[in-house]
């Protein structure tokens, strides 16, 4: 399996050829908020494909311009293709190419039903932002994707913040303030199954 990237039209196209209705809709959501935010002449979208050339998972993820920030912010794989390790296959492919840049640091949000995915890389979160969503901020493992456990479990909490404590704090201050009762449900669930992993009280502590 390779990656390539993809052009509007070219993710356009791909998007309208997956079948099921709840992962073309996601795609197409990642495409408007694409097209509201970033540039596609200079940021494309990551794509998994196979010998076939099929398209098998899609990322889009960022690098600021002084290399600070991988930031990923859309991962997604068509119900067809889902279990069978290629969204974490695009995941570590997309963590090689920015350790070839030495970007410093990577942050994400993840949603609630991407937890358990996640769970399994070694990813800890700081709080939840305004969406509800659990925030990661961490420094770039030196082995890549398959690094963030180790680096995780070997370093203090203060390694992981770094400087970037003021940051961290901006993102997640209201940490669920603002939910519904139905929501506020979910996230005690949440937050009581990620267990050490979930770290928001550890940053208000600093």
């Amino acid at each position: 399996m390779k990656t390539i990237l993809l052009s509007r039209s070219d993710y356009i196209d791909s998007i309208d050829m997956i079948s099921d209705a709840k992962s073309k809709r996601f795609g197409e959501n990642s495409l408007a908020w694409w097209d509201k935010h970033f540039n596609w002449k200079k940021d494309k979208c990551l794509v998994l494909v196979d010998e076939k050339e099929q398209h098998l998972s899609y990322l889009f993820g960022k690098s600021d311009r002084y290399l600070e920030y991988l930031t990923i912010h859309n991962l997604f794989t068509p119900h067809i293709f889902r279990k069978l390790g290629y969204a974490k296959e695009l995941l570590s492919q997309q963590f090689d190419l920015s350790m070839l840049l030495n970007v410093k640091r990577f942050k994400f949000c993840a949603v609630p039903g991407a937890l358990q995915f996640y769970d399994k890389l070694g990813f800890i979160y700081w709080g939840v932002n305004t969406a509800g969503d659990y925030y990661c901020d961490l420094p770039f493992p030196k082995s890549g994707l398959k690094g963030v456990s180790t680096m995780v479990k070997n370093s203090t909490n203060e390694e992981l913040v770094g400087n970037k404590l003021k940051t961290i704090h901006k993102r997640t201050k209201l940490n669920g303030e603002k939910m519904t009762e139905a929501e506020n449900e979910q996230f005690d669930k949440d937050k009581n199954w990620l267990g050490k992993k979930y770290r928001h009280n550890i940053i208000t502590e600093m």
